[in-house]
């Protein structure tokens, strides 16, 4: 082998094809994140899911326990099927008439509606207990006494030997019986005496029954009268207080008077505003009051008034001539002030006479606040009134118009107020309707269903006197009971299934009961679950493959010596691994290469050089591990150290077959070169270095300075230091160990490891760096097609320790 030789990553025939797959991601670019911020605490009992592979490799392996539940299920359903004496059964049905003629539902009516629950049929379950009754059933024991000897007094009275069931079909007025028992002939006699007994009891039912409906419709129809006539009365009250024939009719007729009535209001207001609009266009335009306008134009058609304002405007005149000439206190100018003052208290009258006294004064108020002869007879003084002189033709028309105008909006305001009140006495009628509406409604639908009611009862008492006359309805028998001939139960192949599928039921749970009771380890997937350390390999390691190594190891030695004719050398674990003979054949072998190439990329940063090996507790394959993962690294062209640290109980001398009266003890306790206490193996480039006499105070020497020099030197010295310490369960030396080194690889022996047992370990070396875990003594049987056809896959013959079953635990011990 050279040096630089490199196995494939897929030839790890140790592993499944699952751990292949792990190591491919164990030897990817960026290499394993092995550690990560702390180490769990708590780690799963069991898989969190249950899938039908993992439970099938449950019940192979729990399989005894699984078959002993299963054939005990299975034959107590088979020995209670074959133990059971016969059972037949038959059946009868008798359809049952009501007990009154069905009419329609009540609708509601209290009354009615207990006369309905009448007509309905029959109370089942009441039936059921009357006809199961120890009267009726001494009845049948009396009939059957001849006949059947086991009914002649048969204690107690009132029972069936059998079991008879009483049950009403869905959605029917029918009844079914059904009788069980051991004797067919006595099911068959039984259901035709029974079918006797009940169709007399129907009829005499069907009398009594009808008899009382019609007394109880007899007395209730006087009551529904009485209903009837005192809704009739309520309704017809109603209408003569609100006087009503049909509100929906009036309710319309109101919502049509309401829509008229608004519309001839909103007419009437807009002439109304029209009206005020043109009122205050003409005063403006004429200049005076409506009084003023229509005194000035009654004024203007009385003739004398017309001929006093003319003799007024000539007595102004010469006056107004005088006072050119005189002053106002000469006699001519005050005669014609006298004159003039004259005929304007004619024109004064006239005018009080002409338009009446209320006009005159409301007009003199308006003009002078005085009437017209308030004007004093001063020079240029006019009577009141004089506005009427200025009218001509057209302003006269106007005022005419004005004065039309003005009556006009007195007649629509007149109006419009008494459509707005005759609007709201409707509205307020309209919105009292749905009260009166609902009310009557009510109070028909009463006089409705008082009436239906007494018309139904008219016709049931009509009906039922009918159905009294004739002879009614009796019950009908509609499936005569058969003499059974074969029995129903027990069923022999129905049994036994049932009795298969609880025993596969109960089997399959008592296997998984007794699996999570088991709290070892038994493969490897659970010890991946079982620890959060990633897995560096399985060794399928057994006691037989084992010996087979060392009988075929002896062997060759013992047939070198012979034809040497010498004494042969007692045969040594290391050489054995490392034989040609077995390094393309064992499966050892190949596993522990499989280690080696996954420690060598197990940390992308830092290749591992020196580690130490341990275990939870002895008695799981460390040692042995240490030797043969010594053996094969060696075999690669590396300088190996094996270091045998247990410094309580060692064992790689006696695997290696070599003296231990010096070792790793002596290197520590005295300042001599250690490359003395190093010995020479059988291997090519494996050197151990042996632990030595026990010292008292292991932990002490370990935890030395002088340990960690050694180990430094030695990891200059040779290319791999391998130190087997102690079990790590209640001991520190390989946590103490541990720093000093690459890291620690944990080695499980399967089934014997338990869950806590690798949680703890797991917890007890959470300050250190743990590589990894190697699944030790894995079950050869569980891969045995994989491993089959790794050699028949090169050519060569399966070796005999492949289809030796591992029929006992233990690593190999000498």
């Amino acid at each position: 082998m050279t040096k630089d030789w490199r196995p494939s990553r897929n030839t790890a025939s140790g592993l499944s094809g699952s751990e292949v797959g792990y190591q491919e991601t164990l030897l990817g670019d960026q290499g394993y994140r092995r550690r990560q911020d702390g180490v769990r605490r708590s780690l799963p009992n069991s898989e969190s899911e249950l899938n039908p592979q993992e439970f099938g490799k449950i019940l192979l392996k729990r399989r005894w326990w699984f078959l002993s539940v299963f054939l005990g299920v299975t034959a107590l359903c088979a020995a209670w099927t074959w133990t059971r004496p016969p059972r037949y059964f038959a059946t009868s049905e008798i359809m049952l008439a009501n007990p009154a003629i069905p009419t329609e539902a009540g609708g509601g009516n209290p009354t009615t509606d207990a006369l309905v629950q009448v007509k309905r049929g029959y109370d089942f379950e009441t039936l059921k207990q009357v006809l199961t009754s120890p009267s009726v059933i001494s009845q049948v024991q009396e009939r059957l006494q001849a006949e059947l000897p086991n009914f002649a007094g048969s204690p107690p009275s009132g029972t069936l030997p059998g079991q008879l069931t009483l049950q009403q079909l869905p959605e029917a007025q029918v009844i079914q019986l059904r009788y069980e028992s051991g004797d067919p002939a006595e099911v068959y006699l039984v259901l035709n005496t029974l079918q006797k007994i009940y169709l007399e009891y129907g009829r005499q039912q069907q009398r009594l029954n009808i008899g009382q409906a019609i007394k109880f419709v007899e007395s209730q129809i006087p009551q529904q009268q009485q209903q009837v006539a005192k809704a009739e009365a309520e309704l017809r009250a109603f209408r003569q207080t609100y006087s009503l024939v049909d509100p929906q009719v009036q309710s319309g007729s109101l919502a049509t008077s309401i829509t008229g009535t608004e519309q001839s209001r909103q007419e009437a207001q807009t002439q109304l505003e029209e009206a005020r609009t043109l009122y205050a266009s003409l005063q403006n335009r004429l200049g005076f009051q409506p009084d003023e306008a229509l005194a000035a134009s009654a004024l203007s058609q009385s003739t004398r008034y017309q001929a006093l304002l003319d003799q007024l405007q000539e007595a102004e005149l010469k006056l107004a001539e005088a006072r050119n000439r005189f002053r106002d206190s000469h006699p001519q100018v005050q005669a014609l002030l006298g004159q003039r003052q004259q005929v304007i208290g004619l024109l004064n009258q006239e005018a009080r006479n002409t338009l009446g006294d209320q006009l005159f004064g409301r007009v003199a108020v308006e003009q002078s606040g005085g009437g017209f002869g308030s004007n004093l007879p001063s020079p240029g003084s006019r009577p009141a009134l004089s506005a009427q002189q200025n009218l001509n033709s057209v302003r006269l028309d106007l005022a005419k118009q004005l004065i039309e105008t003005e009556n006009n909006i007195r007649v629509l305001e007149v109006r419009t107020s008494a459509l707005t009140t005759a609007e709201g006495r409707l509205r307020q009628q309209f919105q009292n309707m749905p009260e009166l509406l609902s009310r009557y409604t009510e109070l028909d639908r009463d006089v409705q269903v008082a009436t239906e009611a007494l018309r139904k009862m008219l016709t049931v008492r009509q009906e039922l006197q009918v159905s009294s006359a004739q002879e009614g309805v009796p019950w009908q028998l509609i499936r005569p009971a058969v003499l059974p001939e074969q029995p129903f139960a027990p069923n022999h192949t129905r049994n036994l299934i049932l009795g298969v599928m609880a025993g596969t039921i109960l089997g399959s749970a008592a296997a998984l009961l007794r699996h999570q009771m088991d709290d070892t380890l038994h493969s490897v997937e659970e010890l991946k679950n079982a620890t959060p350390h990633p897995l560096l390999g399985s060794v399928p390691y057994s006691v037989a493959s084992a010996l087979a190594i060392w009988r075929q190891e002896a062997r060759s030695a013992l047939h070198t010596a012979s034809a040497a004719t010498q004494t042969p050398s007692r045969p040594s674990y290391a050489r054995a691994v490392a034989s040609p003979a077995h390094y393309n054949r064992s499966l050892y072998v190949e596993a522990l290469r499989s280690l080696y190439t996954n420690l060598r990329f197990v940390s992308s940063e830092r290749p591992v050089r020196t580690f130490v090996m341990t275990s939870s507790m002895p008695k799981e394959g460390k040692s042995t591990l240490c030797c043969g993962l010594a053996s094969v690294i060696a075999d690669q062209g590396q300088r190996v150290l094996l270091v045998d640290a247990d410094l309580r109980r060692p064992s790689v001398h006696r695997y290696l077959d070599l003296p231990n009266v010096r070792g790793l003890s002596s290197a520590l306790v005295r300042e001599e070169d250690w490359q003395q206490w190093v010995q020479a193996s059988e291997v090519p480039g494996l050197e151990v270095m042996t632990s030595g006499p026990l010292p008292p105070n292991p932990v002490g020497l370990l935890d030395s300075q002088r340990m960690a020099q050694l180990l430094e030197d030695m990891r200059h010295a040779y290319d791999y230091v391998i130190i087997d310490a102690p079990p790590a369960l209640g001991l520190t030396d390989a946590a103490v160990l541990a720093p000093l080194t690459d890291g620690v690889v944990l080695v499980a022996r399967l089934g014997q490891v338990t869950r806590g047992m690798a949680r703890q370990v797991s917890e007890s070396l959470a300050q250190v760096n743990v590589l990894g875990v190697v699944a030790n003594s894995v079950n050869e049987s569980g891969d045995r097609y994989y491993y089959q056809h790794y050699y028949h896959y090169y050519g060569e013959a399966v070796p005999e320790n492949l289809n030796t079953s591992p029929a006992r635990k233990g690593l190999f011990r000498k």
